[in-house]
């Protein structure tokens, strides 16, 4: 007879219970020492019909951005488990808190949520081949 496979992966979920939805926590890996993790990285480009621009921002320059409403704008954030960055680029860019609560969730399935001005989008990390 078959032994039932059981599943290796831990549960990280432990932490958030009991908290209302919407809670900002870090949920992934390294979360028991985050102090140790590298300094978060924000990228942002900007890309419409005629080309596209990369640069590394600060949060700073995050907070003061006057968006072109004819570009698109991809945040990239390297390093999401610094929770008071996530509040901020959530004020910066008027985030739903439930958005600001999945990208703190690494162990989120992707998935694709549409709102009134913006879509999210959430997947593993891509990888070039």
């Amino acid at each position: 007879m078959k032994k039932p496979r059981l599943n290796k992966r831990k549960k990280q979920h432990a932490k958030k219970s009991g908290l209302p939805p919407g809670s900002l926590v870090y949920v992934g890996r390294g979360d028991e020492d985050v102090a140790s993790l590298a300094v978060p990285k924000l990228t942002l480009m900007s890309y419409d019909e005629s080309g596209m621009q990369e640069q590394a921002i600060t949060l700073d320059v995050l907070a003061g951005l006057n968006a072109d409403a004819s570009k698109k704008l991809w945040l990239n954030i390297h390093g999401i488990h610094d929770v008071e960055l996530i509040k901020q680029i959530g004020l910066a860019f008027n985030l739903h808190p439930l958005v600001l609560e999945d990208i703190l969730n690494t162990e989120q399935r992707p998935k694709l949520d549409e709102f009134s001005d913006y879509l999210f989008f959430e997947t593993r990390h891509f990888y070039y081949e």
